[in-house]
């Protein structure tokens, strides 16, 4: 063990390595799908049509601002655009390896790396071209810096570090929104704290601290009241019920909804949420500062999932991929109680297959969405759709699948939408002029390449009605389907 003390840093650097491997082996075998496809379109544009395209939509500007500024730098294709979101979460993975150590010393940072760096949940949103790697690398920065300002003894370096905390504060929440509930998490363990130490809580420094971080916020924050009424998708939201509390458990460990878990896997997460649970209650820490450390992290890994619940008492916000920032302190924590097991190394070694057994599962799902229960496989399809005669407009069947084709295609697809402005989401479509908004739109063509999820839906129902019929051509074997279509 002590060998592996004085090699930390080149086992955590090789389990960095391991992850950034295990995120480019899955994560380019999947397509593109479409809020991947509305992230790339968003960052294709000029920065001024960005920040207006964004304040229509639910979700704030900053990850957007910066795939723009990569992809110019280092190209639009699938490998640059992966590998901006696998440096964000690999760079996320190595401070908190740096908290864990503060915390609990290097065998907690030699463990947390190896865990780390084969969590599924991490992997999986490690490679989405989405804002959810660099949320969950400001979050845990965040969350470091504070633990070094509550440490620090030098009064100009804790201004400092207020001052860099105050920012990461106010970036995160102009880069996901749902980061509020981390700031929430750490301003209830600083009041737990200064309660602890008997301390005035109204005069402590921290809400300066917070004050700044708002007044940084604060130009972008009348949009943010504009965005609530936003949004042009199907609700995907759910309560966070008892099954969707053990699915952030299984979604974690062993990359598995509740509701998919046979009976087999059932009993492997059971046994290893009692075993983590009976533990946990029997853990002392003789160590004050290791005590500290355990509840920082207990905070950390736990508040913002009951904050997620009181949240979702008022209305249904749960969807696993907005509590990943959260997984990071949640493994942490597991390497904890792991270290501090009277079955330490039966412990390690069970925790470590169920996250072998979640890096399978990834493997065969890999991006599935559980939402609306598809595997997109748009880039086979495109390539498919893409060999078309001509004469052969091809059709999405809403803006939702034109913009999914939208990055494999070389050609824009026609779409149907019967609105005269299109918002939320699909704001990015507004005003093309491949809209096809009813029958009269649709005179144009004889033959229709018509691309969909659903047939019965409105567009398919549009061309049954104007007389389009099956030709030979189709393919309605996956989750996206075509078929060619021509009239009478």
């Amino acid at each position: 063990m002590k060998n592996i003390s004085k090699r930390w840093m080149l086992i955590a650097g090789f389990s960095v390595v391991v992850f950034i491997g295990l995120s480019l082996l899955i994560g380019l075998r999947q397509s593109v799908w479409f809020d991947e496809a509305y992230s790339i379109n968003l960052a294709k544009r000029d920065f001024g049509e960005i920040i207006d395209l964004t304040s229509v939509d639910v979700h704030p500007p900053a990850y957007y601002l910066l795939l723009k500024i990569w992809g110019t730098v280092f190209g639009f294709s699938e490998l640059s655009l992966r590998a901006l979101s696998i440096l964000a979460m690999a760079l996320a993975i190595v401070v908190g390896i740096i908290l864990i150590k503060k915390i609990a010393g290097t065998k907690a940072a030699v463990l947390a790396s190896l865990f780390l760096s084969l969590s599924p949940m991490l992997i999986r949103y490690g490679f989405e071209i989405r804002m959810y790697a660099l949320a969950t690398l400001i979050a845990v920065l965040a969350s470091l810096v504070l633990w070094d300002i509550l440490h620090s003894v030098d009064r100009r370096k804790k201004r400092l570090l207020q001052l860099l905390y105050a920012c990461l504060v106010a970036i995160g929440m102009l880069t996901l929104y749902y980061t509020i509930v981390v700031w929430v998490t750490h301003l209830v363990y600083l009041v737990y704290r200064t309660k602890k130490e008997k301390k005035p809580i109204l005069k402590q420094d921290f809400w300066i601290v917070y004050a700044l971080s708002v007044l940084i916020f604060l130009p972008w924050l009348p949009v943010v009241f504009g965005q609530l009424g936003n949004g042009a998708l199907a609700a995907i939201s759910e309560k966070l019920n008892l099954t969707n509390m053990m699915g952030i458990v299984s979604f974690n460990f062993i990359y598995r909804p509740v509701w998919q878990t046979d009976q087999i896997l059932g009993l492997v997460l059971m046994i290893f949420v009692i075993a983590l649970i009976v533990v946990l209650v029997r853990l002392k820490f003789r160590d004050a500062e290791k005590r500290d450390g355990f509840i920082f992290l207990v905070f950390l890994a736990i508040a913002p999932i009951i904050l997620e619940f009181i949240i979702c008492l008022v209305a249904p916000m749960y969807v696993e991929r907005y509590l990943v920032y959260s997984a990071p302190f949640l493994i942490m924590l597991v390497v904890i109680i792991c270290l501090n097991s009277e079955w330490k190394k039966i412990l390690i070694a069970y925790t470590g297959g169920v996250l072998i057994l979640g890096l399978v599962n990834l493997w065969q799902v890999g991006n599935y969405n559980f939402q609306r229960l598809q595997k997109p496989d748009i880039k086979k399809i495109s390539m498919e759709i893409s060999e078309h005669n001509k004469d052969t407009a091809i059709m999405a069947d809403s803006p939702y699948e034109a913009i999914e084709l939208g990055y494999y295609l070389d050609e824009e697809s026609y779409f149907y939408a019967p609105y005269e402005k299109l918002s939320g989401g699909y704001a990015v479509l507004d005003g093309s002029e491949k809209q096809i908004r009813n029958e009269e739109d649709l005179n144009r063509f004889r033959c229709v390449r018509y691309v969909f999820y659903d047939e019965n839906s409105e567009g398919g129902v549009l061309l049954t009605r104007e007389g389009f019929e099956v030709e030979k051509r189709k393919n309605v074997e996956g989750a996206m389907k075509y078929k060619d279509l021509c009239r009478n």
